[in-house]
């Protein structure tokens, strides 16, 4: 009883190996596993940017944009501030 068990679950386990692979071979929406269609609509694929993060990089692109500027300009000896 115990081999005939262990044999079963041989084979349950390979078929389940065989099954994942060629759902994620086949890649079809029609294949996908009927837990995946129970995610809530209003989920988002995509990251969303922190808005403090999105200042920040606004901020590094204007002050890169003011130092590519500065690198233009020349300016003489007699023209500098004091």
């Amino acid at each position: 009883m115990k081999n005939r068990l262990q044999y079963l679950y041989s084979i349950s386990v390979f078929l389940g190996v065989l099954v994942t692979a060629y759902m994620m071979m086949n890649g079809a929406t029609s294949s996908r596993l009927p837990l995946q269609s129970l995610q809530s609509p209003g989920l988002r694929n995509e990251a969303a940017i922190d808005p403090a993060v999105q200042q920040l990089l606004q901020m590094e692109q204007e002050l890169t944009r003011l130092k590519k500027e500065k690198q233009g300009e020349k300016r003489l000896p007699s023209e500098i501030k004091r």
